[in-house]
């Protein structure tokens, strides 16, 4: 019963990830269809969180932990993870027209990891390479928690009196926390695959 249960809500989350993102982009894109209607639109690429958080759930119930398969899925999963922040924190930031330079960074680090993820699907794995892919997990952290100083610091300098508005209505603290968590999930797949990594 425990595991239809478990199927049931996976498939669920995924469906609600989905129609989440066509909800968004029904707000504005659909409309006019132009850079700024993506921009300037309800975050289209948010829900697919419940999308991920879905499949997850999925992979736990039909591959074992232990074999490599379900390591790879972690590491797909991670992957997709930090594409979709990739396109929020380009387009968010687009909104605010790139003021900072700051606001580049996550876009950067997530073009990162997505290049350093993306490469354990077709190359050879080498502990070195799992090495440096670690390392630019870890730096994701650092981005994620300098993101949540620097959202928080916006908000509390924001436009309204009311604290509460500039966070609704401004920089989402706890958005770049996603680094971090996606961190954290990337090595538990990197540590999954260790045993196939050759020397060097």
């Amino acid at each position: 019963m425990w595991s239809g249960i478990g199927y049931a809500v996976g498939a669920m989350s995924v469906g609600l990830g989905l129609s989440g993102v066509v909800y968004h982009l029904d707000s504005q894109f659909f409309y006019e269809r132009t850079l700024r209607s993506l921009t300037y639109a309800a975050p289209f690429a948010a829900p697919l969180a419940y999308t991920g958080i879905g499949m997850l759930l999925l992979l736990n119930r039909m591959e074992r932990a232990d074999s490599p398969e379900w390591a790879r899925w972690i590491l797909f999963l991670a992957l997709g993870g930090f594409g979709g922040n990739f396109v929020l924190s380009l387009t968010d930031h687009a909104e605010n027209g790139f003021f900072h330079w700051t606001e580049w960074i996550p876009v950067a680090s997530s073009a990162l990891a997505v290049s350093f993820l993306t490469l354990i699907f077709f190359v050879p794995l080498t502990f070195r390479y799992l090495k440096a892919c670690t390392a630019v997990m870890l730096l994701q952290a650092v981005i994620g928690a300098a993101g949540f100083v620097f959202h928080l610091t916006a908000d509390l300098d924001g436009i309204s009196l009311s604290f509460f508005q500039n966070i609704v209505n401004g920089a989402p603290p706890f958005a770049p926390l996603l680094l971090p968590n996606l961190m954290v999930l990337a090595l538990i797949g990197l540590w999954g695959i260790r045993g196939e990594a050759a020397g060097g």
